[in-house]
């Protein structure tokens, strides 16, 4: 039976069911494939979060919570490694130091939740709102945010390697100091959004809407941002090397002592943009735009010059 209870501490105890190895969940005897009633059961720990019991440190390791209105739930510290929570309501939900490790949250909605120092590795946060949300620190490697919305959304220093990110809508999103290495950002939307000091190396941004983005210092090197809107973004002392820009939209961008060496600028329009101290060595600007552009101090030897209108 599920008690009221200010804290639990998350003891990881055995399943009692002869021969199950799994790992009793949040004040029962047995794992969740061995709960018997667990209509009954989650009835029991949605009354708990009503009454604003903290579930601190609490285990629901492969537990269905689908659905479940949990908004306000203090589940700090608590273990949903492998927990499904598709479409639940866990809005304002304390979530700081979870393991959710594999966990489904897809639909859920995460507004203005708490999920500092969170592991999230390999989960499922597809269509799923995570406006105004906090992630600071938080691991989302190889993690699905598909289609999410994180407007507002802090994710300064979080580590989100290879995580897919495809149509996620991050308008002024704050990921200062995060790291996208080789993650998937096609068709993202970053408008206003705060990436200095982030690396993106090999991330593919195709298509991507960084229009007024703070990249300063951020490391681009070998990233695809081909046909992607770059307009008045600042790229001061960011490096791209070998980066592909073909095709996007840079008009009035800073890229002031930024690091293009050997990058694609081709067909790129930079027009009104600032490349003042700009390293450009070997770069190919075959087709680009720089009508207004300012290259003051540029330094473009060897780079691909043909056709550029000025």
């Amino acid at each position: 039976m599920v008690r009221a209870h200010d804290q639990t501490d998350r003891c990881m105890s055995p399943c009692a069911s002869p021969g199950c190895y799994g790992f009793a969940v949040f004040q029962s005897d047995n794992c969740w494939e061995h709960t018997s009633d667990k209509a009954a059961y989650l009835d029991r720990v949605e009354d708990l979060v009503r009454k604003g019991n903290r579930l601190v440190r609490a285990s629901f390791v492969k537990a269905d919570l689908s659905e479940r209105g949990l908004a306000g739930a203090v589940l700090s510290d608590a273990n949903l490694a492998g927990a499904r929570l598709a479409g639940a309501d866990l809005a304002g939900a304390a979530l700081d130091g979870c393991d959710l490790r594999a966990a489904d949250l897809s639909n859920a909605n995460l507004q203005q939740a708490d999920l500092t120092d969170a592991n999230l590795d390999g989960a499922t946060l597809a269509q799923a709102n995570l406006s105004g949300a906090t992630l600071d620190r938080c691991l989302l490697r190889n993690a699905n945010l598909h289609r999410a919305v994180a407007r507002g959304v802090s994710l300064q220093r979080a580590e989100m390697a290879n995580t897919c990110c495809v149509d996620v809508d991050l308008t002024d999103a704050d990921l200062s100091e995060a790291c996208l290495d080789s993650a998937c950002l096609i068709g993202a939307v970053l408008v206003g959004a705060r990436l200095d000091d982030t690396i993106l190396g090999a991330a593919v941004m195709t298509g991507a809407n960084l229009e007024g983005a703070s990249l300063n210092r951020a490391n681009l090197v070998g990233t695809c941002l081909q046909e992607a809107s770059l307009w008045g973004a600042q790229f001061v002392r960011a490096r791209f090397g070998k980066a592909d820009l073909a095709a996007a939209d840079a008009r009035e961008a800073v890229f002031t002592r930024a690091i293009l060496r050997e990058a694609n600028l081709a067909r790129t329009n930079l027009a009104g943009a600032d490349l003042a101290g700009a390293i450009l060595e070997r770069a190919n600007l075959a087709g680009a735009d720089l009508t207004g552009a300012s290259t003051s101090g540029a330094n473009m030897s060897g780079a691909n010059m043909e056709g550029v209108r000025k």
